[in-house]
């Protein structure tokens, strides 16, 4: 048995995660993917996507958001900065791309845009991310996240405008976002 020290910003893999051997010679022009979960999301909802993208021979690797995603989004994204940086490390990689699903979403825009993660980031795909918020999330209000993804929150307003001002500037990163139903709000 190999031991291996773990210090201060690292963390030992957590038992779903898979960390492979090699880095097999097709995948090498490819990158990684790494799927954000949202609000109360546990990995058993989310596992046949999984196994669909597997099926398609993505290598997707699940992430655990910490409070199952209902907690402080800021947090979320720190962690998910934190994570996809671990990840590079591991697996050799020089970029990773994002699935975010719901607030996960939520959380990987601002790890890319506000928390410098877009050094690491070579896609991300939203899928059905409130980016303008959502009226559900108001019968919600003992959850920091739900909170957060309203369309009146701080939260979201300073995340649009401040992608906004890099649209203005020719720095907005390119998302591709899908969302199943219209929101409560009016696009702009």
């Amino acid at each position: 048995m190999e031991e291996t020290l773990i210090g201060r910003g690292m963390r030992a893999p957590e038992p779903g995660d898979r960390i492979p051997e090699k880095l097999d010679a097709s995948r090498r022009g490819r990158s990684p993917v790494l799927f954000v979960p949202g609000f109360l999301r546990p990995h058993a909802l989310t596992a046949t996507l999984h196994r669909r993208l597997r099926g398609l021979d993505f290598e997707i690797y699940p992430m655990r958001p910490p409070l199952f995603g209902a907690g402080d989004l800021r947090r979320f994204a720190q962690t998910l900065r934190e994570r996809m940086r671990e990840m590079r490390i591991l697996l050799g990689a020089r970029k990773l791309s994002l699935i975010g699903q719901g607030t996960g979403g939520l959380a990987a825009r601002y790890a890319v845009e506000q928390l410098g993660a877009s050094e690491y980031l070579d896609r991300l795909l939203m899928l059905g991310t409130p980016n303008r918020g959502t009226c559900t999330f108001y019968l919600l209000p003992a959850f920091t996240a739900a909170r957060e993804a309203v369309p009146s929150s701080a939260f979201l307003h300073a995340l649009n405008e401040g992608y906004r001002a890099a649209a203005r500037e020719g720095g907005a990163p390119n998302y591709i976002s899908k969302i199943g139903r219209a929101s409560c709000r009016e696009r702009v």
